[in-house]
């Protein structure tokens, strides 16, 4: 390289380097934006690729400024995966007030921790960045690649998951590649500065410039509050189990005679003994009541989450042999012991915690986080939350 063309290239360089800085330097926000919120979302590029029924991509990019320890929670710089999900490429970038690189993370510097949470064996794993900020306000870019064969469940759009946090700008882009039918379920559009664009089989979701909402006690769910969009397909994959359903019978046919089927078998000297313990018990509601009792007295709860495993129950049988098992498997093992005794019950799929929602109706795909058995009677529903002692 000649003397010149050196002495150009640095002085480009020199020019180069404030421009990129300026661009996450606090400074630029907006005051409307920054004035009271633990945190600002200065960018988000997230696109979600349908290849196949069987198979999608998905491509994250988020920069948040945090302002105060509160804002952490803010912070989304970690990817879960398992068998049906594999990380592309990780990586973030770290910045200070001013907008000047500090730090950059390739995935060696990710941990890679498991995230089996309560359960005694689960293949959830999460890479993740774990580092503590020196000072505040700071600046951090996250992206992130994964694939993914679970189908069933297809990433939603949030671009403002939390309450205290500002977004400067967002978009996401849906691309269907396989040609299946996908629906998409947007929910708050219409109170939110949000445009969306189409082009052939691709959906663009543009939004800028919301300011923070704040968290207030007795608030509804966040899905009747903040702005977002659900995605479901007719045929999907669920680790390995194929399904395709058009309305709420087909997919309850679907959980029946695929995740449910020929798992309610008992010990003939189980249904014995069950037999007698409800020998001279004639109300219908105290004879459910001694068959959750006995279901208690001779299980606790275990929960092993691997694969299909952590959607569908383990084999009454199994349970009744080992003395154990999740919700699924309770439940299930509950359902069959009263079946045994001539009383019907639901298999009852719930959204459970201090933030669970309503099952949406209109949103017809894998939902809730819970089972419990729903037993009618002539004059009521009983409820049995077989994981409660």
């Amino acid at each position: 390289m000649s003397l010149t063309r050196l002495v150009i290239f640095l002085i480009l360089l020199i020019c180069f380097v404030p421009t990129v800085g300026q661009t996450y330097s606090v400074d630029k926000i907006d005051v409307g934006l920054s004035k009271g919120v633990y945190a600002v979302i200065r960018n988000q590029d997230i696109n979600l690729n349908i290849e196949k029924y069987n198979r999608y991509t998905y491509s994250f990019q988020e920069t948040i400024t945090v302002f105060e320890k509160q804002g952490l929670k803010a912070l989304r710089t970690y990817v879960g995966y398992d068998n049906s999900r594999s990380i592309q490429n990780i990586g973030a970038e770290l910045y200070n007030s001013e907008g000047v690189l500090i730090k950059s993370y390739k995935k060696k510097d990710f941990a890679d921790v498991s995230a089996t949470g309560g359960s005694l064996y689960s293949d959830d794993r999460l890479l993740v960045l774990d580092f503590t900020p020196t000072s505040f306000p700071f600046t951090i870019s996250f992206h992130y690649k994964l694939r993914s064969s679970a189908t069933a469940f297809l990433p939603r759009w949030e671009p403002l998951p939390y309450f205290g946090v500002s977004l400067e700008q967002s978009k996401f882009t849906l691309e269907n590649s396989s040609l299946e039918t996908i629906k998409e379920h947007p929910y708050n559009l219409d109170l939110y500065d949000i445009s969306v664009e189409k082009d052939g089989q691709s959906t663009m979701y543009i939004s800028s410039g919301i300011r923070a909402i704040r968290q207030e006690p007795y608030r509804p769910n966040y899905t009747a509050i903040f702005p977002g969009v659900k995605f479901s397909m007719a045929h999907f994959n669920l680790f390995g189990e194929s399904a395709r359903v058009n309305n709420w019978d087909e997919f309850a046919n679907w959980q029946q005679y695929s995740l449910l089927n020929d798992r309610d078998h008992l010990d003939a000297k189980t249904i014995e003994r069950v037999t007698n313990l409800l020998e001279g018990v004639e109300d219908p509601r105290d004879r459910v009541r001694v068959v959750y009792e006995y279901m208690q007295s001779k299980t606790r709860y275990v929960s092993v989450q691997v694969g299909l495993g952590g959607w569908q129950p383990t084999p009454s049988d199994d349970v009744d042999r080992l003395g154990y098992g999740d919700c699924k498997g309770l439940t299930n093992y509950t359902k069959a012991l009263l079946s045994s005794q001539g009383i019907n019950s639901y298999y009852t799929i719930v959204d459970s915690g201090e933030d669970g929602g309503d099952i949406d109706e209109e949103y017809l795909a894998m939902q809730g986080n819970h089972v419990m058995l729903t037993v009618p009677l002539k004059d009521e529903f009983v409820f049995l939350e077989c994981t409660d002692q």
